[in-house]
């Protein structure tokens, strides 16, 4: 095998192997934050019409980035939503961008390029780009860019690379063409082009005019995709709805302070944080203006002592501050609501000073023992690769996100809010509500919090309490479709029917998808006798729910149609809505007694069995779905079985005249004659008028007679 080759495929499985390893337990993690937008809920990924919005309407998805949710949509229609197969995806894209990252820099000639490649690989500040779903955009975008950096480095030979200094064109139209993917997966990539361009200054003694031309259509490209995502990001993901109250100084500001955070967390990873603390920007106070002038006086250092030191520190930092320009404060980002810096913000413009530092330590120190440099690299990679296995644990799932973003950052109202949800969604209702108490403490002029007090209080059954904070949240925004829908929760619980009625067809009015709205509608339509109405907005409520993946919520609108079904005599139809709800939701238990009373009575008692197996599990104390269970088992010669149902039925219910009737049917069929003639007396005593009781005492004490008469021996005349 070719030298090279061997050393690739090595040096490239050990890259795989470490970076596997580290991130295993960020493999068995669930979708979690946004993850439901961008696949889980999300629509586009279910059909070709899909597929076909995905790429010709903006409006289609979250943000527009067509090759993500492409991806999406292939693994949608492979491993539909196991978060196994998206996570391993993501994983290797990361992986495939370390090793990129490691041949590149060995063409740049840069010291340190394999030490480069494997902090890159294993640092924990890159775990919220891999693990949490929804962040493909950076993983997908940064192996792109790789890609096109390294088809453009072929394309405009460097000088030191010893052959002709002209282009080669056949590696120009693959690197625009990986641009434009990068571009299409992430705009923060259109800092490719400059990036290529400070790698040629550093390589070159100046640049011509023949470096910058070729670059022309890149940076063309990427000033077209950034202005496309900016607007965007304003009118359609909502950051022109947010009032930023932030001046001209306030912005270079939080950018300066931002690019030293980034710095510190790339040197000291401890602590990470989902939400990090809002910074509070006062241009009032002299000690916030030392962030940004640190940073220029470092460039302008570096600048100076460019031909003492070389450029490459220089072009290091330019690098760095380039490419996080995007996520700096200078453009409005919906997520700086919540904090101005972000891990996953730093994922490609780490990459300068993780190359600085790592060719910094192997070309400056002067190590010569490989043994030496391999125990110095071990010492550095270890606790990183460490780092990234703990904090994989923190998305496990919702609960343990929100649950880790508080420990660590408790100033994090949309951190108490969410897992407020998640708590009132599992019926931990009142943990639920300190969660939210806490979250509008932080942002009292927030809906959320009081949007999910409402809940909490209703759950409670304390409903003036839910209707007062309501109220307050109708006052911040009267728009909210949420306020009229729980406006008519609290009329339903209050049995002010056409109250609720009206306030849930006001929600469907403002947000007709609202798949809980229609739920609750249909059920007060069907009260009024109005069935056609409510079956069609149990219809719509079904639609909504498969959309948003609530299966336990659908299985409650089966339950219901089938119910409304089963009333009117539509038995069949009931039994295949009863059967989708035990399919959804298998711990139904109310959904499955209904399923087996059903195929009982159509005589399938086999089936039935196994329904009413599963309804008792569920429903240990309800004597009747014993009772039926001891019927349906008898029916099948299961006599030991079902006097058991029977008997558990009497111990839950003593006075259950149908199990003591059914235990002395029990004891007749097994040929106990005088243990059934007990039953039934017993029976009579109590009631006297079981015509039921009195025919079966009757007709054994008859047989008992006829027996004995036709046993007596005969009389000698």
């Amino acid at each position: 095998m070719n030298p090279a080759r061997k050393r690739l495929l090595l040096g490239g499985g050990l890259i795989l192997v470490v970076t596997a390893i580290a991130y295993v337990p960020a493999l068995r993690g669930d979708f979690i934050w946004d993850d439901d937008a961008y696949v889980t809920l999300n629509t586009t990924l279910t059909s070709l019409k899909g597929l076909w919005r995905i790429w010709t309407k903006f409006e289609a998805t979250p943000q527009y980035y067509p090759l993500v949710f492409t991806t999406f949509w292939v693994e949608r229609h492979i491993w539909g939503l196991n978060p196994l197969g998206y996570h391993v995806v993501n994983l290797l894209l990361h992986i495939g961008s370390a090793i990129f990252l490691w041949r590149i820099l060995l063409r740049l000639k840069v010291p340190g390029a394999y030490l480069a490649a494997l902090i890159f690989a294993l640092h924990p500040v890159h775990v919220e780009s891999v693990a949490w779903i929804t962040e493909r955009k950076n993983v997908l975008s940064g192996l792109l860019y790789f890609c096109s950096a390294a088809c453009y480095l072929r394309f405009s030979h460097l000088p030191d690379e010893k052959i002709p200094l002209r282009p080669a064109w056949k590696w120009y139209a693959p690197a625009l063409l990986l641009f434009c993917g990068a571009l299409l997966s992430k705009t923060v990539t259109a800092s490719l082009p400059a990036a290529i361009l400070l790698v040629l200054w550093w390589k070159r003694d100046r640049l011509v005019l023949r470096d910058v031309l070729p670059l022309v259509p890149f940076f063309a490209l990427g000033l077209v995709m950034g202005l496309t995502t900016a607007w965007l990001e304003r009118h359609h993901v909502g950051a022109a709805k947010v009032q930023w109250g932030l001046s001209s100084i306030d912005r270079i500001l939080i950018a300066g302070r931002a690019v030293w955070f980034y710095v510190g967390k790339l040197l000291w990873p401890h602590p990470l944080i989902f939400t990090y603390p809002r910074w509070r920007i006062d241009s009032s106070e002299a000690w916030q203006y030392a962030f940004p002038i640190a940073a220029l006086v470092v460039v302008a250092a570096l600048w100076a002592l460019r031909k003492r030191v070389g450029k490459g520190p220089l072009v290091a930092a330019l690098f760095f501050g380039g490419t996080l320009l995007p996520a700096l404060g200078f453009f409005d980002v919906f997520p700086m609501i919540f904090s101005f810096v972000a891990d996953h913000f730093q994922y490609l413009a780490s990459i300068g000073p993780i190359v600085l530092i790592s060719a910094l330590l192997a070309g400056r120190l002067g190590i010569r023992s490989a043994a030496v440099r391999l125990a110095g690299a071990g010492c550095l990679l270890l606790p990183l690769g460490i780092l990234t296995w703990r904090q994989g644990y923190v998305y496990r799932d919702l609960e343990t996100l929100w649950r880790d973003t508080i420990k660590k950052n408790d100033s994090s109202w949309m951190a108490h809010n969410n897992l407020g949800v998640v708590l009132n969604e599992t019926d931990r209702v009142d943990e639920a509500a300190r969660s939210f108490e806490r979250a509008i403490e932080l942002n009292p002029l927030g809906p959320p919090g009081y949007i999910g007090l409402v809940d909490s209080r209703i759950r409670q059954n304390r409903l003036d309490e839910a209707a007062d904070f309501l109220e307050k949240a109708r006052q911040l925004d009267p728009s909210l479709a949420m306020v009229q829908f729980w406006l008519g929760v609290i009329a339903d619980k209050r049995n002010n029917t056409d109250k609720a009625i009206e306030h849930y067809r006001h929600a469907l009015e403002s947000k007709p998808d609202l798949p809980d709205a229609h739920n609750n509608l249909a059920v007060l339509l069907e009260q009024r006798g109005e069935v056609d109405a409510a079956l069609a907005h149990y219809k719509s409520a079904l639609e909504g729910f498969d959309v948003k993946h609530k299966e336990p919520r659908m299985a409650l609108v089966h339950y219901n149609i089938a119910a409304m079904l089963e009333a009117s005599g539509n038995k069949d139809e009931a039994v295949e809505h009863y059967w989708r709800a035990v399919t959804l939701k298998p711990e139904y238990g109310e959904a499955h007694l209904k399923l087996a009373n059903l195929l009982f009575a159509r005589r399938k008692y086999a089936l039935a069995v196994q329904h009413y197996e599963q309804a008792i599990l569920r429903l240990p104390s309800h004597p009747q779905a014993h009772y039926n269970y001891g019927v349906a088992l008898s029916n099948l010669n299961r006599f030991h079985e079902s006097a058991a149902q029977f008997s558990e039925a009497l111990r839950i219910k003593p006075d259950y005249l149908e199990a003591k009737f059914g235990l002395a049917r029990l004891e007749e069929v097994r040929g106990r004659t005088d243990e059934a003639l007990r039953a039934y007396e017993a029976i009579l005593r109590d009631h006297p008028d079981h015509a039921a009781a009195r025919q079966r005492k009757n007709a054994l004490r008859t047989e008992q007679m006829n027996h004995r008469a036709g046993t007596q021996p005969a009389q000698t005349p």
